[in-house]
């Protein structure tokens, strides 16, 4: 059985990624063997200059060698440690940046007016399927879902996708549509 410090600091492509990746923590190395007590003493450093950021950062490299590992584990796609620094930091300044742009902003935002809607079910013996599609301009990321029902209400199939890309809201909802129709389709 793998253990999460074996992910996280043992095997060869997190011992790589640690080794270049920009954010150094000094002495920790004896910590490695429990996660708890080296986050813990990475905790320590909020109390210095620039210690939140560089929580920040660690945090993203340990969720980006996470997600290398799920790939590993479920898609056999084997990680590469300067990908994983590479998107860790690039997620990092893209928050960074959101988050200044959010202080720096004296405009209000613009609020949608939210269209409360019923589900209703449809006649028995049918599946309906509805749609939707979100788009982050500051983050340049859109995200689809889709979600199945029988007429009873019941959860038959869910589905989340995100891609990393700026999208335009009526492209994003016939993507939605499309990959509904193609898990219709996959599902029978």
């Amino acid at each position: 059985m793998e253990t999460i410090e074996h992910i996280f600091f043992n095997c060869p492509t997190a011992q790589v990624t640690w080794k270049i990746a920009p954010v150094r923590w000094e002495g920790l190395a004896k910590l490695q063997g429990t996660l708890w007590r080296w986050w813990e003493a990475v905790l320590q450093a909020a109390k210095e200059t620039q210690g939140v950021g560089r929580i920040q950062l660690t945090a993203n490299i340990l969720w980006q060698i996470w997600k290398a590992k799920n790939k590993f584990t479920f898609q056999q796609e084997i990680a590469n440690a300067k990908i994983i620094v590479d998107k860790a930091q690039q997620e990092w300044i893209e928050y960074e940046a959101a988050k200044e742009s959010d202080i720096g902003s004296n405009s209000e935002p613009e609020k949608a007016t939210p269209i409360q809607q019923r589900w209703e079910p449809p006649k028995e013996g049918t599946i309906r399927i509805n749609t939707d599609a979100a788009i982050s301009a500051k983050m340049v990321r859109s995200g689809l879902g889709i979600i199945a029902r029988n007429w009873r209400g019941e959860l038959v199939r869910a589905k989340g996708i995100t891609m990393r890309r700026k999208g335009i809201a009526a492209t994003e909802e016939a993507l939605a549509i499309r990959e509904a129709l193609e898990m219709a389709q996959f599902a029978g």
